[in-house]
């Protein structure tokens, strides 16, 4: 039995149909993966930028304060074991300035860390696919799509090492501020409460 020559011209027009459906659904999944990557990188470059700020407030306050404080103990009062608060007061704040400028240095590196891969590359698709007039949409829609996963991997890995870099500032920036409170228990508290020697 022959099939009709106007059913097969249907048949035909639907796997066109289903492959262009097929393509434009491929398309628009892996450019949102790619858009989101890029809205990402933005917002974790304002959170990088924001501890740059915040931590360098947060260097200068604690830098002034603690330098006066420091002038203002009493450099003859000794521990047990011959360390004296000063010392151990001195220690303290330098060890949390360090891991505070440390903090600064992650979310630098965090912000400053790698450019993003844009897709399309304008001069390109000018060239191939405006002057070049022998590609179809199928051709364009294509190898857009091989442009959006492949920028879609490099723009990932790179986010990946910016989030990687603001996590450690913000641990860094965790770890400091409690030597911080250190340093302050040392210079205010620990004169009251230990015996001198």
């Amino acid at each position: 039995m022959d099939i009709p020559v106007e059913d097969n011209n249907v048949q035909l027009d639907r796997s066109e149909e289903v492959r262009n459906n097929k393509r434009q659904l491929c398309y628009e999944v892996t450019k949102a993966a790619y858009d989101f990557t890029i809205t990402d990188m933005d917002g974790l470059d304002a959170k990088a930028s924001n501890f740059i700020t915040f931590v360098g407030v947060i260097v200068g306050i604690y830098s002034g304060f603690g330098i006066s404080i420091l002038n203002d103990i009493d450099k003859t009062k000794l521990l047990i074991d011959y360390i004296s608060y000063y010392n151990l007061a001195l220690f303290s704040l330098i060890t949390g300035l360090i891991l505070l400028l440390l903090s600064i240095l992650f979310a630098l590196r965090a912000y400053k860390l790698y450019n993003i891969t844009i897709v399309p590359n304008p001069p390109y698709f000018y060239e191939h696919y405006v002057v070049d007039d022998a590609h179809t949409k199928d051709d364009i829609l294509d190898n857009l799509i091989v442009a959006f996963v492949s920028a879609f991997q490099l723009n990932n890995e790179k986010r990946g090492q910016k989030a990687y870099s603001i996590s450690w500032s913000f641990i860094l920036l965790l770890i400091g501020s409690a030597i911080g409170v250190i340093f302050m228990g040392i210079a205010f508290i620990a004169p009251k409460i230990i015996p001198t020697g």
